[in-house]
């Protein structure tokens, strides 16, 4: 997991009491390496592996904030390899309840509050594993065959990513439109054609 922010680094703040687990929030920092909680300057957040060559992912992340009661919201955001929004909780800043977003494919996280006070602790995601480059591959084994058309084709049968029946991120919305529609089979249909994950 690799952390940034303004600059190439987030802040660590030994912020004693009203801290989730411990003593120590995240805060970000400026361009020129100042903390700030300014939402300009989000704690971020990306998962790749040991090396830090090779992009990995996760389906949940979840983050609390400083346990300090100030007027505002925060907000925490997921997005995927190619920077596309996945998902984002945002919840008053008092309440202490962690901000959360399950999502199939998250790569980049970001934090911040809208009230420019929060720093944020207690960090929590899945496994990360590699982020596969073949969107069609649904199961995760290399290859876009039946059985991705099968859970295709369930979820074309939901449509509504939103609907609580469909799969946790909706990996089979190709589009991330919120829909698992023509317009998704179409994507599908190139790399099922394809078959072999590049």
């Amino acid at each position: 997991m690799r952390f940034f922010s303004g600059s190439a680094f987030v802040a660590v703040v030994n912020h004693g009491a009203n801290t989730p687990s411990g003593t120590n929030i995240l805060g970000g920092s400026t361009l020129d390496g100042r903390l700030t909680y300014q939402s300009t300057f989000p704690v971020q957040a990306a998962f790749f592996d040991p090396t830090g060559s090779v992009k990995y992912v996760v389906s949940s992340v979840s983050v609390r904030g400083d346990l300090q009661p100030i007027p505002g919201s925060k907000t925490l955001e997921a997005y995927d390899v190619n920077g596309n929004l996945l998902g984002s909780d945002t919840q008053p800043d008092s309440n202490p309840a962690p901000l959360a977003v399950s999502a199939a494919g998250i790569h980049r996280i970001r934090m911040f509050s809208q009230s420019a006070t929060v720093g944020f602790d207690d960090l929590r995601f899945d496994t990360p594993k590699p982020a596969t480059a073949c969107p069609g591959d649904l199961n995760g084994d290399t290859v876009v065959d039946d059985a991705d058309f099968q859970i295709f084709a369930a979820a074309y049968n939901i449509l509504d990513c939103a609907d609580p029946a469909m799969a946790p991120g909706c990996p089979s919305d190709q589009n991330r439109d919120g829909l698992v529609d023509d317009a998704d089979f179409l994507l599908f249909v190139v790399a099922y054609n394809a078959v072999l994950c590049p």
